[in-house]
């Protein structure tokens, strides 16, 4: 499938992007990921659905491809993320969102915009619902950070909300997260601020606003964004549905070929 790649500008931000062309027929997602994941960590889930759709991916100015292209001399707030999200989706139209872990909340602020474009949006292993789970591995990622201790930050997220990937992917977390740069972890420092003053009513109204309809994917074993959290969201969105992995936990389809192809079928079935 072919690749089309290039760098869009928004303010002083420089976003690598890929195209990924399956037919120029095929409806288009963009994939948003989470905090510290870049476009290489939708490897699988673009096999998964290339064959039926178009797919794009971004790495935000902090992280991946993204990091060469920019001075990186302020950190990227939240509104920052929403707005490049949004740039992106009024420069290449795309139909449809799909997020995986944080990368639900800036999907889902930008969602809240009613970008005329998107007709429906996959939220995985995501919850505004901070459970004591959840709380407890972002606090102790904090204190990695803080602390400079970049390799045990890598070996929690492994043993925490990373525990059912397999040892090869563990290894690439190790390693990926192991060098990033300093820059990078103050962002993911911020990012860890901004979360942990996240508060479910804060949001209700913001998402009250989103036309779109949302399926919302968790994995039957993910403590961190249990299926009881995510349900909470049927309470302020519009049109919703809730969709559970068996056997999978918070990274759903990187886990076992069974999960990947559920969670292949359920987004296909749910974009068609």
């Amino acid at each position: 499938m072919p690749i089309e790649k290039c760098i869009i500008t928004y303010d002083s931000w420089k976003v690598y992007v890929e195209k990924h062309i399956s037919h120029p027929d095929h409806e288009t997602i963009i994939m948003v990921n989470g905090a510290l994941s870049t476009t290489a960590a939708f490897k699988n889930t673009v096999k998964n659905l290339s064959s039926r759709f178009n797919i794009i991916l971004f790495d935000l100015p902090f992280i991946g491809e993204s990091l060469p292209y920019n001075t990186l001399d302020r950190v990227i707030t939240k509104h920052d993320e929403v707005n490049i999200l949004l740039h992106l989706i009024d420069t290449f139209e795309p139909d449809h969102i799909l997020s995986i872990s944080w990368g639900g909340l800036s999907s889902m602020l930008a969602l809240s915009n009613k970008p005329r474009q998107i007709k429906k949006a996959v939220i995985a292993s995501f919850s505004a619902h901070l459970n004591d789970k959840m709380r407890d591995y972002i606090e102790q990622a904090r204190y990695y950070i803080h602390s400079k201790e970049f390799e045990s930050a890598a070996e929690l997220l492994n043993n925490e909300v990373g525990k059912f990937l397999p040892p090869l992917l563990k290894h690439i977390n190790l390693k990926h997260i192991s060098s990033m740069s300093e820059f990078a972890f103050q962002q993911v420092n911020f990012h860890i601020d901004q979360v942990l003053t996240l508060k479910e009513e804060n949001y209700i109204e913001i998402f009250r606003g989103i036309n779109a309809e949302i399926l919302f994917l968790n994995g039957e074993n993910d403590e961190y964004t249990t299926s009881d959290d995510i349900k909470k969201m049927e309470k302020y969105i519009k049109s919703c549905k809730f969709s559970t992995i068996p056997e999978a936990g918070h990274f759903l389809d990187l886990e076992n070929r069974k999960a990947a192809k559920q969670v292949a079928e359920r987004i296909i079935s749910f974009f068609a």
